[in-house]
Order: structure tokens, then sequence, then C-alpha cells
């Protein structure tokens, strides 16, 4: 019989073997912050938490926090979960509710909370807020929890465009690929604050992560600068950019990539946007539509508080009518000549009758 060992060592094997697998630098293996999560037998999930802007104005804000809780006991247990709202170390606001806890059952408890005189998030005054939860039974802590969390609102329709707090914000943004240059793919938090502080210095408001979903510490720094965030899911669906890209697995896992997508933005209040895909070569035909309102559906059952989006290409959305839209475009505007500068390769310039 074995000794019992305190710590046990975790293999991971990451296989990079086949390429090419995406069109940038991707990295491979473990590249953004891992941690194991050990819970008592009542506990919060990773995630289990989600905060919401019911409503707000200057004078109060209403917010939703929504907890998941997991027993993993064989007995039942009454449990009590508290609700605190604080800034700058201060509590503004609480809650608390008893939840009876069934063997191997899962619960969520919802509190609706009011904040007088609430400190709004938006990107010239980027207020965040904390939300502290508790689990305890009788006198005993059995967990804790915290999220940090801006009051806001998000609107977006055809007159007024996106309006943060009821004032509309035009976006003046950058497409960031989640590598850090020369320090690779890994991902740094302090490298991950310097890009968005150095955006912010240049006048941005808004970045597009490109072409996959944003890490945490981006999203962490963006909730401190005030700088808003279409987070997107992928690059490919099922058309193939590379022989061993993501079009493999999108099939099998799409729904999974946006549920965990949703799951790690739906408290940041700078995530406005959620983008299904960048340049997707089918989106203009019958089945891209269909894959696209698929997605659209899900992540609107996921988190109805953000519109949808993508990222389009129109010489690649036309597909096999490009031709055709080409020759249009030759027989309204004049000839088309290559771009001396690329060899004639991408770029065209269009040469007036």
């Amino acid at each position: 019989m074995t000794a019992w060992q305190p710590y046990s060592p975790i293999k991971v094997i990451a296989n990079n073997s086949l390429v090419p697998n995406s069109r940038w630098y991707t990295g491979s293996g473990i590249y953004r912050e891992v941690s194991l999560l050990a819970g008592a037998r009542i506990h919060i999930p990773a995630e289990g938490i989600r905060i919401t802007t019911l409503a707000a104005d200057q004078e109060s804000a209403v917010v939703e926090a929504a907890v998941r809780i997991k027993s993993i006991s064989r007995v039942r247990e009454t449990v009590q979960i508290s609700v605190y709202l604080e800034k700058d170390g201060q509590t503004v606001a609480c809650s608390r509710q008893t939840v009876v806890m069934y063997p191997d059952t899962e619960e969520s408890c919802r509190h609706t909370i009011c904040i007088t005189q609430p400190q709004l998030w938006d990107c010239d005054t980027p207020n965040l807020y904390q939300c502290r939860v508790q689990v305890q039974s009788k006198e005993e802590l059995l967990d804790e929890t915290t999220e940090a969390f801006g009051i806001r609102t998000i609107l977006l329709d055809a007159v007024h465009g996106l309006r943060l707090n009821g004032k509309t914000v035009k976006l003046r943004g950058s497409c960031i690929h989640h590598d850090n240059g020369l320090l690779g793919a890994a991902t740094f938090r302090r490298a991950e604050e310097r890009r968005i502080m150095q955006l912010k210095e240049a006048g941005f408001n808004s970045i597009r992560s490109s072409h996959h979903p944003a890490s945490k510490a981006m999203l962490d720094a963006c909730d401190r600068y005030g700088i808003l965030v279409m987070d997107e899911l992928s690059d490919m669906w099922t058309y193939h950019k590379n022989p061993n890209d993501f079009a493999l697995h999108f099939q099998d896992c799409w729904e999974e990539a946006l549920e965990r997508m949703v799951a790690k933005d739906y408290n940041h209040p700078s995530v406005v946007l959620y983008s299904t895909g960048n340049e997707i070569s089918e989106a203009g035909s019958e089945a891209g539509a269909a894959i696209n309102r698929r997605l659209s559906n899900r992540l609107h059952e996921l988190d109805h508080t953000h519109c949808t989006t993508m990222g389009l290409n129109g010489l690649m959305t036309a597909g096999s009518r490009l031709r055709e839209i080409m020759q249009d475009i030759v027989q309204k505007f004049g000839t088309i000549q290559p771009d001396c500068k690329t060899q004639g390769k991408t770029a065209m310039h269009l040469t007036a009758l």
C-alpha cells in the first residue's frame, strides 16, 4: 500500500504536431493562468456568480446577483447565502437568503439589491464594485468568493447606436490578437494591462479580440481602464483556412466554447458585444446563415443582455458570386489594376473611366 501524498503532480501533454493549424501565432500548451479549485461539501462552483444591472441612473441602481450553490454532501443541510456589494472596501448594500441543500444537488438563488447614489461605470469613469458572497452553515463558513463588476446599462438600436448608461458612445477601436509580440503567447497580466493602457492613452475606447475569446487578464484590464470589448468566438466555422484548424472540431464543440466564453465574460462591464466569428468563408451562404442564427440564438439564451455581431470580409462572404460582383464593378466604375506595392497578390485599385 503506497503512502498518501499531500500533493500529487498533474501531467499535461500538449500535442501540437498537426500544423499548420492557424493563420496567426497561437502558441502551444498552457499559455493562460490555470487554477485548481477545491470546494467544501457545499460551495460556489467556478464562475457561479452572475451580476446584472437591471436599472441604473445617478440616484439609484438595481443589481441582481444570481448565485449557484453545489452540494457534494450526503445529507440535507440548511445554509445561508450572504451577498455584500462593496466599494473601496466598504459595504454599500447586502442581502441574505436561506437555502435548503439536498445531497448531490445544485441550487440557484437570486438577490435583487438596490444601491443609492451609485458610481456608474463608463469609458471615462470606470468605477468598479466588488460582490462578495459567503456560504455559511450556522457559524461555519463553507465558502467565500469575490467578483468585480461595474454598474452600467447597455442598449443598441438603429437610431441611437450603442448607448452606455443612456448616452451614445462612438466606438474607436482596434483589433487585438491574444499574443504579446516578442513575449509570445503566454498571458502576463502586466503585459495585458500595458497594451490596454497604451491604447487608452492613444485615444482608443474599444477593442475586438482577434480571433478568439479574450483572456480574463485582458478583460480585467479593460474593466479598469474603461475599454469596451467585442469578444470573438472563432476565426472559422466549418470551412478550413488551414488543414488542421478549428474547423475540424467546430461542429463538436462550438456550444461548449460559447458557454465558456459567456461564463467568462458575463460580469465584466467592459464586454458589450459578442462576435460569432471573423471572416467566415461560408457566412454568405444559406448554410452559413443557418449556423450564424444557431450561434446567435444560443448566445442570447446564455446572455440576453448583450447583442451579437460578426467580423465580415466582403470578398470572402461573396463566395462563388465574387467574379460576378467584380465584373459588375468593372462595368460601372472602370478596370481593375493590380496594386504594384503588393505585386498583384491581394490589393487592387480601380481606374476610373
